[in-house]
Protein backbone atom coordinates (compact mmCIF):
# COMPACT_ATOMS: atom_id res chain seq x y z
CA UNK A 1 0.00 0.00 0.00
CA UNK A 2 2.71 2.61 0.79
CA UNK A 3 4.46 1.75 -2.49
CA UNK A 4 1.19 2.17 -4.40
CA UNK A 5 0.59 5.48 -2.64
CA UNK A 6 4.08 6.62 -3.59
CA UNK A 7 3.70 5.62 -7.24
CA UNK A 8 0.19 6.98 -7.71
CA UNK A 9 0.55 9.91 -5.32
CA UNK A 10 1.18 13.54 -6.01
CA UNK A 11 4.54 15.23 -6.28
CA UNK A 12 4.05 16.60 -2.74
CA UNK A 13 3.51 13.10 -1.36
CA UNK A 14 6.68 11.85 -3.02
CA UNK A 15 8.60 14.81 -1.60
CA UNK A 16 7.23 14.08 1.89
CA UNK A 17 8.17 10.39 1.65
CA UNK A 18 11.67 11.32 0.49
CA UNK A 19 11.94 13.74 3.42
CA UNK A 20 10.63 11.12 5.87
CA UNK A 21 13.24 8.57 4.77
CA UNK A 22 16.32 10.80 4.98
CA UNK A 23 18.10 12.08 8.08
CA UNK A 24 20.36 15.13 8.28
CA UNK A 25 23.17 15.52 10.80
CA UNK A 26 21.21 18.02 12.92
CA UNK A 27 18.33 15.54 13.12
CA UNK A 28 20.62 12.78 14.35
CA UNK A 29 22.00 15.22 16.94
CA UNK A 30 18.38 15.87 18.01
CA UNK A 31 18.11 12.28 19.28
CA UNK A 32 21.05 12.77 21.61
CA UNK A 33 19.64 16.06 22.91
CA UNK A 34 16.04 14.85 23.12
CA UNK A 35 15.50 15.82 26.74
CA UNK A 36 16.91 19.33 26.24
CA UNK A 37 13.70 20.37 24.46
CA UNK A 38 15.41 21.47 21.24
CA UNK A 39 13.41 22.11 18.10
CA UNK A 40 14.15 21.48 14.44
CA UNK A 41 12.36 23.66 11.93
CA UNK A 42 11.60 21.03 9.30
CA UNK A 43 8.23 19.71 8.21
CA UNK A 44 8.89 16.41 10.03
CA UNK A 45 10.94 16.04 13.19
CA UNK A 46 13.25 13.02 13.62
CA UNK A 47 10.76 11.26 15.91
CA UNK A 48 8.11 11.43 13.21
CA UNK A 49 10.60 10.06 10.69
CA UNK A 50 11.48 7.10 12.91
CA UNK A 51 7.77 6.48 13.55
CA UNK A 52 7.15 6.46 9.78
CA UNK A 53 10.01 4.01 9.11
CA UNK A 54 9.03 1.67 11.95
CA UNK A 55 5.42 1.74 10.76
CA UNK A 56 6.54 0.79 7.24
CA UNK A 57 8.57 -2.09 8.63
CA UNK A 58 5.62 -3.22 10.76
CA UNK A 59 3.21 -3.06 7.81
CA UNK A 60 5.58 -5.07 5.64
CA UNK A 61 6.35 -7.64 8.33
CA UNK A 62 2.73 -8.09 9.36
CA UNK A 63 1.65 -8.43 5.73
CA UNK A 64 4.30 -11.02 4.88
CA UNK A 65 3.89 -13.08 8.05
CA UNK A 66 0.11 -12.81 7.80
CA UNK A 67 0.24 -14.11 4.24
CA UNK A 68 2.25 -17.14 5.34
CA UNK A 69 -0.21 -17.81 8.19
CA UNK A 70 -3.18 -17.37 5.86
CA UNK A 71 -1.74 -19.68 3.19
CA UNK A 72 -0.21 -22.13 5.67
CA UNK A 73 -1.06 -25.19 3.58
CA UNK A 74 1.64 -24.37 1.02
CA UNK A 75 4.44 -23.84 3.55
CA UNK A 76 6.48 -26.05 5.85
CA UNK A 77 5.00 -26.44 9.36
CA UNK A 78 8.11 -25.11 11.11
CA UNK A 79 8.15 -22.06 8.81
CA UNK A 80 4.51 -21.36 9.60
CA UNK A 81 5.19 -21.67 13.34
CA UNK A 82 8.09 -19.22 12.99
CA UNK A 83 5.76 -16.79 11.23
CA UNK A 84 3.18 -17.10 14.02
CA UNK A 85 5.89 -16.02 16.48
CA UNK A 86 7.08 -13.20 14.22
CA UNK A 87 3.52 -12.02 13.63
CA UNK A 88 2.77 -12.04 17.37
CA UNK A 89 5.95 -10.08 18.10
CA UNK A 90 5.14 -7.49 15.43
CA UNK A 91 1.59 -7.09 16.77
CA UNK A 92 2.96 -6.52 20.28
CA UNK A 93 5.47 -3.99 18.95
CA UNK A 94 2.72 -2.14 17.07
CA UNK A 95 0.55 -2.03 20.21
CA UNK A 96 3.47 -0.52 22.14
CA UNK A 97 4.03 2.03 19.39
CA UNK A 98 0.38 3.01 19.20
CA UNK A 99 -0.06 3.24 22.96
CA UNK A 100 3.14 5.23 23.44
CA UNK A 101 2.56 7.64 20.58
CA UNK A 102 1.44 11.16 21.29
CA UNK A 103 1.84 14.17 19.04
CA UNK A 104 3.62 16.26 21.65
CA UNK A 105 4.00 14.78 25.11
CA UNK A 106 2.41 16.78 27.91
CA UNK A 107 5.52 16.40 30.06
CA UNK A 108 7.53 18.31 27.39
CA UNK A 109 5.11 21.25 27.11
CA UNK A 110 5.97 24.48 28.90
Amino acid sequence: MPAISYISGSLYMRKDIKDLTSFKSDEIKWFFEFFKNTHINNKFNPGQKVNFLVTLILITGLSLSGFVIWMKSIFNVSFVELNFRAHDFLVELSIIMISGHEHYPKWRQK
